[in-house]
């Protein structure tokens, strides 16, 4: 079928040409190597896998944390004003027998170390093949963290929310992060380019209109074959063995019967106990809700080929202040009709069981909780208690008189209509909360962060308050921790900034904080949450990164069930059992997911493989490895429906869907869920 010039096709045509780019290196002059910095990497100029002129820089990399290559301006780069330009491009030859993870790091000033003066991203580089890497400068290019890639060798950089200084660009870094093994690569023609043209990337359907693949809709009369097809195959379609009407085994062990969800260790493992008393290890999708999945539009309608004009049954669709659009449940109308919602739980569901699953995660609708028909969990966040910034996001105040009140409140209402359904699984209080830095083991950097805050912050007062009772005079506090305070007015009114390796009595005074801290918010919450919905799960806080050993210790006293947001490969799962299983505690995976580039979509994610079959793969290793370890009662997948191709609310876009913006389901990780779920008792019973 005929096909405009897209948006893609003007950036391979740019990119192909050489056109407006400026190249860096490609390797071509003996003198090239002495202009790279190696660290824990070997580098040869060779022939073989040039993709520039005669020849490529061959690497290895050794079993290493950070093993990579430094160019540094003035000897690796002449030209470190960057702003003319939109991306950084280069040629990643992989000629081993699987895929390799490779990333990159650009550089504003000397004193970058991984979390500021930088950004930085990664990407897979499927065995044997050769992709060209392609990192945008800009994070707020276009709002959208994946943008159009050229061709199908063009693989985009997962990249961080952070700007540099694109005007003074001192080091540019190609690494491999934390390998196993050696690692040998093969790398070529590092340029600047140019950003993408934007102008109709997206068709009336939300898809990408620059590419055909399998699954892609081509036309308003697909939805009912589609529609039809699916609904032969829902009829006849295996369920999973040995549920009982919770989605528990049946034919497990039979435990008392309470009338609600609760935990139980049994013969050595953890488990969820269904309210008739059967053991429970949850498969979950998140995100199962058919509004809201929308794209902002305001200033970016030459984007789209189509929006909904006023006289539109769609034109509802339309929601806020960016006037966000959702495609996805436009084509629920177009699929479904007048009454897509009703048909749409209906499939859903039918859905859900066939795939295997048997809970509806955080984030999804309350008209799927009403249902009834599969033990749901159920999310509370609260207003804007205050806050103060930790990086890029925020951290609640948690000494605040205004946290406890607003937090309660917030509970209250929150579990008023579930707290006597048995169907419900229990409650996530907070998501991703940022206890911390990355890497941050000791729990140092929010109370250093709390120390560098005015006194109109009550952590900030709090922690002063402390270190006056216990050193009662500043003089002693000066000595101990080797600071020069004028007053403890000061101290409290002014910003503390500490030296970066704390003294031994400061350090301590650190730790002292951060577990009180961390101890008054679980206390508080778990008040909370017993208070208003007693005979229920407290599900913990989706801990992502950043949480010291203190902070995960006081979730797992005070949490009915621990709960992580866990981004990693089914191997390096396996490397965070050793912390999980020092809890000895029940423990959800709250999300996790993996996304490819092959389906029209422009990124994969925080867990990126090569293609669908590794997605699939992939989930089925991954829930594989979480069955085995006694503390996990269960995993769930973000989300149940692809983001939008250009972008949510905060530009997120990545292919992790079962199902498409069509309601296309992905056949390959639908059909490897259904087999890895199916077994989830068969695996999980059996004895050590």
């Amino acid at each position: 079928m005929a096909k405009t010039i897209s948006a893609a096709l003007l950036l391979f045509a740019t990119l192909a040409t050489g056109a407006e780019t400026l190249k860096i290196t490609s390797f071509e002059n003996e003198g090239d190597l002495q202009k790279i910095n190696f660290n824990n990497t070997q580098g040869e100029r060779v022939a073989e896998h040039a993709t520039d002129g005669q020849h490529a820089l061959k690497l290895r990399f050794e079993k290493v944390k950070w093993p990579g290559i430094a160019f540094h301006a003035g000897t690796g780069f002449e030209r470190n004003d960057w702003s003319a330009f939109g991306s950084i491009l280069f040629d990643i030859h992989n000629p081993e027998t699987e895929d390799v993870r490779v990333c990159i790091r650009i550089d504003d000033d000397k004193k970058a170390d991984g979390r500021i003066h930088c950004i930085q991203g990664g990407a897979v580089v499927p065995a044997g093949a050769t992709k060209t890497l392609f990192f945008t400068l800009r994070h707020d290019d276009f709002n959208m963290r994946g943008l159009p890639q050229a061709a199908k060798d063009i693989v985009g950089i997962q990249r961080d929310k952070r700007e540099i200084d694109l005007t003074h660009v001192v080091q540019l870094l190609i690494f491999v992060p934390r390998p196993d093994r050696e690692h040998t690569l093969y790398l070529d023609n590092i340029r600047l380019a140019p950003s993408p043209k934007m102008e109709g990337i997206a068709d009336r359907f939300g898809q990408y209109t620059g590419a055909d693949w399998p699954g892609k809709l081509h036309d308003e009369s697909e939805f009912a074959e589609r529609r039809n097809e699916e609904a032969e195959y829902l009829k006849t379609a295996p369920q999973p063995p040995d549920r009982d009407e919770y989605g528990g085994w049946a034919k497990g062990p039979q435990l008392k019967a309470t009338g609600f969800f609760r935990v139980e260790k049994v013969d050595g493992k953890w488990w969820f106990v269904t309210p008739s008393g059967h053991l429970f290890w949850s498969v979950g999708l998140d995100c199962v809700r058919y509004g809201y999945i929308a794209t902002p539009t305001k200033g970016r309608e030459y984007m789209f080929t189509w929006l909904p004009k006023p006289d539109d049954p769609a034109h509802a669709f339309f929601q806020g202040k960016h006037r966000s659009f959702s495609f996805y449940q436009t084509n629920l109308l177009r699929k479904y009709g007048e009454d897509y919602v009703n048909i749409w739980l209906d499939v859903t569901f039918k859905r859900m069981r066939t795939w295997g699953f048997n809970t509806v995660g955080n984030w999804s609708c309350d008209e799927v909780f009403r249902e009834k028909k599969m033990p749901y969990t159920v999310s509370i966040h609260y207003g804007r208690v205050p806050r103060f910034e930790m990086g890029n996001r925020e951290m609640i105040d948690v000494f605040d008189d205004a946290f406890p009140k607003q937090m309660e409140a917030a509970v209250e209402k929150r579990t008023k209509e579930w707290r006597d359904d048995p169907w419900c699984l229990g409650y996530f209080v907070d998501n991703e909360l940022r206890w911390g830095h990355w890497g941050d083991r000791q729990g140092h950097s929010l109370p250093r962060k709390v120390l560098s805050l005015a006194g109109t912050f009550a952590a900030k007062r709090k922690f002063v308050s402390l270190l006056k009772e216990k050193y009662g005079e500043i003089q002693k506090l000066n000595e101990a921790w080797g600071v020069k305070a004028e007053s403890w007015e000061v101290f409290e009114k002014e910003p503390v900034a500490l030296p970066k390796k704390a003294g031994e009595a400061a350090a301590a005074d650190l730790d002292d904080f951060m577990g009180r801290f961390a101890r008054r918010y679980f206390t508080l919450v778990r008040a909370a949450m017993k208070h208003h919905a007693p005979n229920q799960l407290y599900l913990g806080c989706r801990i992502a990164s950043g949480a010291s050993d203190v902070v995960e210790k006081l979730q797992a006293e005070y949490a009915d069930v621990c709960s992580y947001n866990w981004y990693c490969t089914p191997e390096d799962f396996v490397k965070r059992t050793r912390r999980a299983a020092a809890l000895d505690r029940p423990v959800v995976i709250g999300e996790f997911h993996f996304g490819a580039l092959d389906r029209g979509m422009f990124h994969g994610g925080l867990g990126p493989v090569a293609n669908q079959e590794e997605r699939g793969k992939s989930y089925a290793g991954y829930i594989r490895e979480a069955l085995k370890q006694p503390w996990c009662v269960g995993a769930h997948w973000f989300t149940y429906i692809d983001e939008p191709l250009t972008g949510r609310f905060d530009g997120e876009n990545y292919n992790i869907g079962f199902v498409t913006v069509t309601d296309t389901v992905y056949p390959e990780i639908s059909d490897a869920a259904r087999k890895a779920n199916f077994r989830i008792y068969e695996i999980r019973g059996q004895a050590e």
